[in-house]
């Protein structure tokens, strides 16, 4: 057995859940137990699988020290244990399938020696199994919103006011301060889409956030539909999520872009998913009608939502089907359409007006 650690000496926790991921984790265990900086330990979380995922780990595990095999119930009481477990200065999450650069580890110690913060973010490229190419990620974009208003330098969540809903919440292209987490009692809730609330709740806490513009993360690109338990769960963490933030002093602040995340957001995912859309669309419909039913929160939505959000707000409450509001959107776009058609009409009618007057005058 080699790389063996004393606990004070770890910088870097990195946890991985796993669950029937033998296709995959062999890369990722690969680029970490080769990383150029020694100093790190590798928290594996199994949570239920099948397949030759353990003993894949367990042999690793006999080579290398730094790697450590965990069985949990869940994916969240995963992160949980991983976090309780892990001896690092700070903790990065991983997924099975992905990897990272090896000398990442390297580069986040020493940025975090320089700036030592809370919660550091930095940038995530994506890998195309068709192509096997990596290439950059449009989800970055959200750093150069975040320069904008604060540079380089450290800041907190005031330093943004509502812009923090345009910082990624997946919790992959960050790492945390494991201390910072621990003292705060940020820990994952039961169901599988919790990351929301984590993220937010550890924003809203941190004092010291910072954007490093280096790629340190490499995401591979996997089919993803959302199952309908799942949907169930991330409309449950959406509440959750706008309770937490109107217990807040300056709830006010955030209310308008809230709002329209949630409902955004809601609205991407039953876009992209074409499997149980008349159940999910169900989901979405008692949800909105929830809203309906307090009148001071149906105000606060109908007040704040921007056009498109509001449009789908609406077309789901006046909806009783998934088809009816397929419908609905068809004809409100032919609505729309005929609107511009007229428009159109007219304008040409005022340039044939127009013409014939130019005509008029050399007859």
């Amino acid at each position: 057995m080699v790389n063996s650690l004393e606990d004070s000496n770890i910088c870097i926790s990195l946890i991985i859940p796993i669950l029937n991921s033998e296709k995959y984790v062999s890369q990722c265990l690969d680029t970490l137990i080769n990383q150029s900086l020694n100093d790190i330990e590798v928290l594996c979380m199994d949570y239920g699988s099948v397949d030759g995922s353990k003993q894949l780990i367990y042999e690793y595990s006999e080579k290398d020290s730094r790697i450590k095999l965990f069985e949990c119930d869940n994916i969240n009481i995963a992160r949980n244990k991983g976090m309780l477990e892990s001896k690092g200065d700070y903790i990065l999450f991983l997924n099975p399938e992905d990897w990272i650069y090896i000398n990442s580890c390297e580069r986040l110690q020493e940025e975090l020696i320089i700036n030592p913060c809370d919660i550091l973010f930095f940038k995530s490229s994506l890998f195309n199994e068709s192509t096997e190419k990596i290439y950059k990620n449009s989800d970055d974009s959200y750093i150069d919103t975040v320069q904008y208003f604060v540079g380089n330098n450290i800041f907190d969540y005031s330093d943004l006011g509502d812009k923090i809903f345009s910082l990624p919440f997946v919790l992959y292209n960050k790492i945390f301060n494991r201390h910072f987490l621990l003292s705060h009692n940020l820990v994952f809730q039961s169901d599988n889409f919790s990351e929301l609330t984590f993220f937010y709740k550890a924003v809203l806490n941190a004092n010291k956030l910072k954007i490093f513009n280096k790629h340190i993360y490499i995401k591979r690109e996997l089919p993803n539909q959302v199952k309908l338990d799942n949907f169930r769960e991330i409309i449950a963490n959406l509440k959750e999520l706008h309770d937490y933030f109107k217990s807040l002093e300056d709830y006010n602040l955030f209310e308008k872009k809230l709002l329209n995340f949630i409902i955004n957001h809601i609205h991407i995912i039953y876009s992209k998913n074409n499997e149980n859309q008349e159940e999910f669309f169900l989901l979405i419909n008692d949800f909105f009608k929830s809203i309906k039913q307090n009148k001071s929160d149906y105000v606060k939505y109908i007040s704040n939502l921007d056009n498109e959000n509001l449009l789908f707000f609406r077309d789901i409450l006046d909806s009783e089907t998934n088809s009816e509001y397929h419908l609905l959107v068809r004809y409100n776009h032919l609505l729309n359409e005929n609107g511009r058609l007229k428009s159109e009409i007219s304008k040409l009618k005022k340039d044939i007006n127009q013409l014939k007057n130019k005509l008029a005058y050399f007859e």
